[in-house]
């Protein structure tokens, strides 16, 4: 990026999905399934802007603005939360 250069980072963050990943970690520990994610390891997390706020100055760069804006997720069909998972 140039001196002086403007990036917009967009992401999920702190929350998101939350309801969703609430009723898998339901499941996942249910004992039809606990077998199937013995070693599973999450890959992914949801930081928050305090977060932010931490390493953007060290990675040298100065944020004007911060904010998280909720969203909720809706999904037409049942199919387009299977997609949503795939690609997720």
């Amino acid at each position: 990026m140039r001196p002086k250069g403007r990036v917009v980072l967009s992401m999920g963050s702190k929350g998101n999905a939350g309801e969703f990943l609430s009723v898998v970690d339901e499941l996942i520990r249910r004992d039809h399934w606990r077998g199937c994610f013995e070693e599973f390891v999450f890959p992914y997390a949801f930081y928050g802007i305090e977060d932010y706020e931490q390493w953007l100055p060290e990675a040298g760069l100065q944020a004007k603005r911060l904010e998280l804006v909720a969203k909720d997720m809706l999904h037409e069909n049942v199919a387009a939360l299977k997609d949503w998972i795939r690609t997720t």
